[in-house]
């Protein structure tokens, strides 16, 4: 008589695998999404992928990464293949002209170095990057590609049409015709910088009755915001014009949004990206089904549109006057409301303040080269701008360093007069741009200067405060203060001031300020 067997739990490979979303774009081009969240775990969706490529390509097959970097990509087989190439970026997003460069030129490298290399683009969530990378590459294939690549091209339309319909933003859509329109010849890139002085707004939908609309701009330049609007209050049915003084300098990747103040919080609107290189005048003109969430808002009118005014100066746009806005139009500068200071260009359009997935787009912003960090995008000159609080300016005599920022904090903080004996003016938010070329400090209000530059060789001195105090804000937050030392010009005895201020964007905290500063205006003179 046989022995009686227990049976045996079934093992967790036995498990069905997960579905993957796995689609051929040519017979060597892979696309794979897999579902928005953490990183997968042993025995996920990226292992079952491993095993799956692995067994029909063996060695031969490159992902590329279309998402943040992952590290279970690189523990998928630490012995050896498969390659991993990252080109990730926000995935609601327009990629830079320049990665869509390099993603092309990586592509045509692992199609062409065998027969049997097989390419896989990967993305989490959205397929809306595969759709761009494929969309490039076809533009790509047709300037430059092999004849393989060319015999492919038709196998990519048809991916981009049966599988990823209705997927890309207008601004992505905007971003693979001009890299195939730059390609062809049929545009040329314009690498002068662009001064942004007016956008134009159609009458917008009453998001919130009986208020209606409160809209204000956030702008930002390689995903780092430079600016940001006051709330404006248009009567109901009326256009808007929102004037930039001084004019904005623009150069490289450029994103715009729009959003509507609402009560206990604010409400995405519209949203544009686009590069001043490939402006084609000084008037950029955008109709609803060219605006990023607006082209399928149905509150949105059909025949609205939004206008850009640009020219190559500062100076105001000659034979162009803007239309004013209605007289009764109140804008409250009160950049203090965390509703209008919270940044959120990661995920969804609106992720809610903290939430983690925003910090993913970090490492898209600031890149490391020989000669110190710069902001990614700009290569000719790296810049920084962000709006900080103003708090006063002390002057030092021949003191310089931490001992001079910790003395001008506490005379600000201890309410001292200035030096000729009056009361210190309140503070007031300012436009903090640092370049090779020094410091620029711009009061858009214009309550206590219109606009200061302190050259790189006069600035001695940059950094937190070395006591740790801090600011305390009306709506009972704090803020770390910082300040930087410069000589001061036609003071007897060489003497120095001390310009000192406070955090007043969390995405802009002053120790990123100081080491920014640091590194690119101080680091010129090594």
């Amino acid at each position: 008589m046989a022995p009686t067997r227990t049976p045996r739990a079934p093992s967790p490979e036995a498990s069905p695998p997960p579905q993957l979303d796995l689609a051929f774009v040519t017979e060597r081009i892979l696309s794979v999404a897999i579902p928005g969240g953490g990183e997968g775990a042993p025995g996920g969706h990226l292992r079952h992928l491993a095993k799956l490529l692995g067994a029909r390509h063996g060695p031969n097959y490159t992902i590329f990464n279309l998402s943040e970097k992952r590290r279970d990509l690189t523990r998928l087989n630490p012995k050896g293949p498969p390659q991993v190439l990252d080109f990730g970026w926000p995935e609601l997003l327009a990629p830079p002209l320049e990665l869509l460069c390099s993603v092309c030129k990586a592509l045509e490298g692992c199609l062409g170095g065998h027969p049997r290399n097989v390419a896989v683009l990967l993305c989490k969530g959205s397929k809306a990057p595969v759709g761009v990378v494929v969309g490039a590459f076809l533009h790509y294939s047709d300037v430059w590609g092999s004849p393989e690549q060319a015999l492919n091209a038709l196998s990519m339309r048809r991916f981009c049409e049966e599988k990823l319909g209705g997927v890309l933003q207008p601004s992505q859509r905007r971003y693979t015709e001009d890299f195939g329109e730059l390609l062809s010849g049929r545009l040329r890139l314009n690498s002068s910088p662009q001064f942004l002085h007016h956008v134009l707004l159609p009458p917008l939908p009453g998001y919130d009755p009986p208020d209606g609309c409160r809209p204000f701009l956030k702008i930002y330049q390689s995903l780092q915001l430079v600016y940001t609007s006051g709330v404006y209050s248009p009567p109901a049915s009326q256009s808007l014009c929102v004037t930039l003084e001084p004019a904005l300098l623009l150069k490289g990747d450029v994103m715009v949004r729009c959003y509507h103040r609402r009560r206990g919080g604010r409400e995405a609107v519209f949203g544009v990206q686009f590069h001043t290189g490939t402006l084609r005048g000084p008037r950029l003109r955008l109709r609803r089904d060219e605006l990023d969430l607006a082209w399928q808002d149905q509150r949105f009118p059909r025949d609205a549109t939004v206008e850009f005014i640009f020219s190559s100066g500062p100076e105001r746009v000659e034979g162009w006057l803007p239309p004013r806005s209605p007289p009764a139009t109140p804008i409250d500068y009160g950049v203090q409301d965390p509703a209008v200071r919270r940044d959120s260009y990661e995920g969804h359009w609106d992720s809610p303040e903290g939430d983690p997935q925003e910090q993913l787009v970090r490492h898209f912003l600031i890149e490391t080269g020989p000669r110190g960090v710069k902001i990614r995008g700009c290569p000719e000159e790296p810049y920084f701008a962000c709006s900080v609080l103003f708090l006063g300016s002390v002057g030092t005599e021949a003191l310089t360093g931490p001992q001079a920022v910790a003395k001008a904090v506490g005379s600000l903080l201890e309410g001292a007069p200035s030096a000729e004996g009056s009361p210190r003016p309140p503070p007031s938010p300012v436009h903090f741009k640092v370049s090779v070329q020094g410091i620029t400090l711009t009061d858009r209000q214009r309550k206590l200067f219109f606009r200061r530059h302190y050259p790189v060789s006069s600035v001695t001195h940059c950094g937190t405060d070395p006591q740790e105090r801090r600011w305390a804000n009306p709506d009972g937050t704090v803020a770390r203060i910082f300040g930087f030392v410069a000589k001061q010009a036609g003071a007897p005895g060489g003497g120095n001031t001390c310009h000192v201020f406070a955090e007043l964007d969390p995405e802009q905290p002053a120790g990123a300020i100081v080491t920014f500063v640091t590194k690119v205006l101080l680091g010129t003179r090594h």
